[in-house]
C-alpha cells in the first residue's frame, strides 16, 4: 500500500516538474545557506581545536591585563600593570612549573626604505625561553632562520611584510629596518598567524627590545607545567603567588592566568553562542521557504480537486488522501536537503580554500560532520512537513461529491 502511494507521488511530482522544482529550490537555499554558515563556524573551531592540540595543554599564560587572552588583544594593554624581572623568577620558582618565557610588546615607527609605518615591535627571549613561545605561538619560519644566541640588531618579520602589505615595497631577506634610529638585518619571515597583530609584528631579541625601549618589564609571561603536575592548580598557585606579591586580594587581580583548556573554553562558548544565532536567523529563511511550499502545495490541492474527490469515491480514507501529499512533500524535501547540503557544503569548502591560500594559514578546517548531515536532513523534512501540514488537511477534508463537480 505504501509502495503504491510512493509510486503515485512520484509521478505526481513527475507531472508537475515546474512547480516541485520551485518547491525544492525553496528548501535547497534553507537548507544550504544554513549548511554553508555552520559548517564554516564547525571549521574555525576544528582549527583552533587542532592548533590546542598542537601546542599543548600543559601551557599556562599569564597576562597584564585581566581582560586579555590569547586570542584577543585588548586596547588597554599596553597600560596595564607589566610584569617585573622579579616577578617573573618569583613565577619560575612555583611548584609545577618547569619552565617560564617571557615577552613584550609595544608600538614602534618602523621605516624600511624612507617609508615609515606604526607596527607592533616584540621582544622575544633566545636558546631554550623561546621554545615555549614558539609552541604556543605556533610560529615556523616561511623564509629564512631564526635568532641565534648571540644574535643582537637582527629581526625576524610578520608574514604580512613580505606580502607587502605593511610598505609600499614588500620586504625581503637581509633588508634593513630602521627603528628609533637603529638598524635592523631582516634574517627571516615567520609563516602566517592568521590575525592581523601577529602578522603585523617586528620580533627582535629581548635583550635589545629592552635597551631599545628603555623598558624592563612584560606584557606577557608563558609558562609551562611540568610533567605529572594538574595543570589547572598550577595556574591556580601562579595566580595566588602574583596576588601575594602584588598584595591583592582573590578576585582583585589586575593580571590574568589561563591555561590551554581556559581560552579554549572560552572561545567555544563565543562560537556555540554564534552558532545559536546563525540558527536563530536561519528562520527567517524557514518562515519565507516554509510559506512558499505551503502555496505551493495549497495550489496543487485546489488543482487537483477532482482527483481528490475521485479517490474518496473511490475508497480512499482522509487519512490517505493526507498521505498522498504528505509523501510527496518527504520526496521533495528529502531531494532538496541532499541538493543543499551538498552545495553548502561546497561553498564552505571553497570558503577554505580561499581564506587559507590568502592567510598563508589554516585559519579553517571544514570536514562533513556527521551530525550536520543528520541536522540538514532532518531541518528538511521538518521544514517540509510542517508547510505540507495545513494543506493536508485541507484536501483530507474536501467534500468528494463537490470536488468531482469542481
Amino acid at each position: 500500500m505504501i509502495l503504491d502511494f510512493f509510486k503515485i507521488a512520484f509521478e505526481n511530482i513527475n507531472r508537475r516538474k515546474t512547480r516541485a522544482f520551485l518547491t525544492t529550490l525553496s528548501i535547497v537555499i534553507s537548507v544550504g545557506s544554513l549548511v554553508a554558515l555552520l559548517s564554516l563556524s564547525q571549521g574555525l573551531m576544528n582549527s583552533v581545536e587542532n592548533r590546542f592540540e598542537q601546542m599543548g595543554r600543559d601551557k599556562i599564560y599569564i597576562t597584564s591585563s585581566p581582560t586579555m587572552s590569547m586570542a584577543f588583544m585588548p586596547a588597554n594593554i599596553f597600560s596595564a600593570k607589566e610584569f617585573t624581572d622579579s616577578e617573573l623568577s618569583k613565577i619560575a620558582k612555583v611548584d609545577g612549573v618547569e619552565a617560564v618565557s617571557p615577552m613584550t610588546y609595544d608600538k614602534v615607527l618602523a621605516t624600511f626604505k624612507d617609508e615609515s609605518k606604526l607596527v607592533y615591535l616584540s621582544g622575544i627571549p633566545l636558546g631554550k625561553d623561546e621554545e615555549i613561545i614558539k609552541e604556543m605561538q605556533q610560529m615556523s619560519l616561511s623564509e629564512g632562520k631564526d635568532f641565534e644566541k648571540n644574535d643582537k640588531y637582527k629581526a625576524i618579520l610578520g608574514c604580512k611584510f613580505l606580502k607587502g602589505d605593511i610598505f609600499d615595497n614588500a620586504v625581503k631577506l637581509n633588508d634593513k629596518i630602521s627603528i628609533k634610529g637603529i638598524e635592523f638585518k631582516v634574517i627571516g619571515f615567520w609563516n602566517c598567524f592568521g590575525n592581523d597583530a601577529d602578522d603585523s609584528t617586528i620580533m627582535i631579541p629581548i635583550d635589545v627590545y629592552k635597551e631599545l625601549m628603555n623598558k624592563d618589564t612584560y606584557n606577557i609571561i608563558m609558562a609551562k607545567a611540568a610533567k605529572g603536575y594538574n595543570v589547572t592548580k598550577v595556574a591556580e598557585a601562579v595566580k595566588a603567588r602574583l596576588r601575594k606579591l602584588r598584595g591583592l586580594k582573590e578576585g582583585e587581580e589586575n593580571f590574568q592566568v589561563q591555561t590551554s583548556d581556559d581560552i579554549l573554553e572560552t572561545f567555544n562558548n563565543i562560537m556555540s553562542t554564534l552558532n545559536i544565532l546563525i540558527i536563530a536567523l536561519s528562520f527567517v529563511s524557514l518562515i519565507v521557504a516554509g510559506f512558499v511550499i505551503m502555496n505551493s502545495i495549497y495550489i496543487s490541492v485546489i488543482e487537483r480537486r477532482k482527483e481528490i474527490g475521485i479517490l474518496k469515491a473511490i475508497g480512499a480514507k482522509n487519512s490517505d488522501v493526507a498521505l498522498f501529499f504528505i509523501i510527496e512533500t518527504i520526496i521533495i524535501s528529502l531531494i532538496g536537503g541532499a541538493i543543499g547540503l551538498s552545495i553548502g557544503f561546497s561553498i564552505s569548502k571553497a570558503a577554505e580554500i580561499i581564506a587559507n591560500s590568502a592567510l598563508g594559514s589554516k585559519l579553517l578546517i571544514v570536514t562533513l560532520d556527521f551530525r550536520l548531515v543528520l541536522f540538514a536532513f532532518g531541518f528538511s523534512l521538518l521544514l517540509g512537513l510542517f508547510s505540507t501540514l495545513y494543506p493536508a488537511i485541507k484536501a483530507a477534508k474536501l467534500n468528494p461529491v463537490d470536488a468531482i463537480r469542481s
